[in-house]
């Protein structure tokens, strides 16, 4: 769904979809969420309209993101500005990801994504 642009709260199929995976899940009365896929946050108020209010939701990227600023800031690591940029591949269509990576990152890209042949590897 996200790689193809249905990230839409209003979105019926992505409702129906998340239902579709979120039910059952619902039903079994979680009261914790944790959202491992790099894309699920791009759905989270379609996860938490499915899942309802009593369950809290853990994005697990950003989690790690804090967990690692946490590590860099104790051992006195972490840079006093951010320097350098990304060179961001994609294995499929690498316009269709550089406009999701837009949105992941929440900034325009710099550069434009390149391809990478994973078969080579």
């Amino acid at each position: 769904l996200v790689e193809n642009g249905y990230v839409e709260p209003d979105n019926e199929v992505t409702t129906l979809v998340a239902h579709q995976y979120l039910d059952r899940v619902k039903a079994a009365h979680v009261d914790t969420l944790i959202m491992g896929c790099t894309h699920y946050p791009l759905l989270t108020e379609v996860i938490g309209r499915v899942m309802g209010s009593g369950v809290t939701r853990i994005n697990a990227g950003a989690e790690a993101a804090r967990a690692l600023q946490d590590t860099l800031q104790s051992g006195d690591m972490l840079a006093a500005e951010q320097v350098g940029d990304a060179t961001l591949y994609a294995s499929d269509q690498p316009s269709d990801f550089g406009v999701m990576a837009s949105r992941f990152l929440q900034e325009e890209l710099k550069k434009p994504v390149l391809p990478v042949d994973i078969d080579r590897y």
